[in-house]
């Protein structure tokens, strides 16, 4: 089992093995808290507020880079575009050569 050391405020200090945190000599309202630790580990600046834990500082979103457009695949669009507006015309043609 795994379990994270708080301080007296509920802060994340540690994160390790009941067996190795029990062993450390709690200081200044420090405790150990077994609930959801897979959760608080996810989170930027975990808080246990006696309860559920709560990210105090979470990390900004991560902007995804504007990918600019691929030429080959825009010339390559445009020219299936312009192909399919050829044969619309000479269908045309044909329907009026009739």
């Amino acid at each position: 089992m795994n379990g994270i050391l708080i301080d007296i405020n509920g802060f994340k200090i540690d994160f390790d093995t009941l067996e190795n945190l029990q062993e450390k000599e709690l200081k200044n309202g420090e405790q150990i808290i077994e609930q959801n630790w897979n959760i608080a580990n996810g989170m930027n600046k975990p808080q246990w507020d006696g309860e559920k834990w709560i990210d105090t500082e979470p990390l900004p979103p991560v902007e995804t880079p504007i990918q600019e457009p691929n030429k080959t695949e825009i010339l390559q669009q445009q020219l299936l575009d312009t192909q399919k507006l050829l044969v619309g015309l000479q269908l045309e043609v044909i329907m009026l050569g009739m």
